[in-house]
């Protein structure tokens, strides 16, 4: 379906001509603002500040569109939680056992400026 979406925008980070990370962006998902649907960065790429360098890049992308963007990260990925706290985002919302029963689906923002 992402694929032959126009809202969504498929990104990829390479480090020495390799596959490091993705990240999906959907254009118009939360309140028609940006909202990053998904972030992954090979496990040997881990830790070398390759999903910093993605999401910094979502935001310069991001912020020609709109001041807002948005992403959702589960309760229980407290690395996940610090990495985008640390990086300006805040918690706006929460949907409980939206995925996993007893786990919940955290709304993260952050303004643009």
């Amino acid at each position: 379906e992402n694929c032959f979406d126009t809202s969504y925008n498929v990104f990829i980070a390479h480090v020495n001509d390799k596959p490091a990370g993705i990240i999906i962006i959907h254009t118009k998902g939360i309140a028609g603002s940006p909202y990053i649907k998904s972030i992954a960065v090979d496990t040997s790429f881990q830790k070398n500040g390759v999903g910093s360098a993605l999401m910094h890049f979502a935001e310069v992308f991001s912020s020609k569109i709109s001041r807002h963007l948005f992403l959702c990260v589960s309760s229980f990925n407290m690395e996940a939680q610090t990495f985008y706290l640390q990086l300006g985002y805040s918690k706006v919302g929460e949907f409980p056992d939206y995925i996993i029963k007893s786990a919940s689906e955290l709304l993260l923002y952050k303004c643009l400026q």
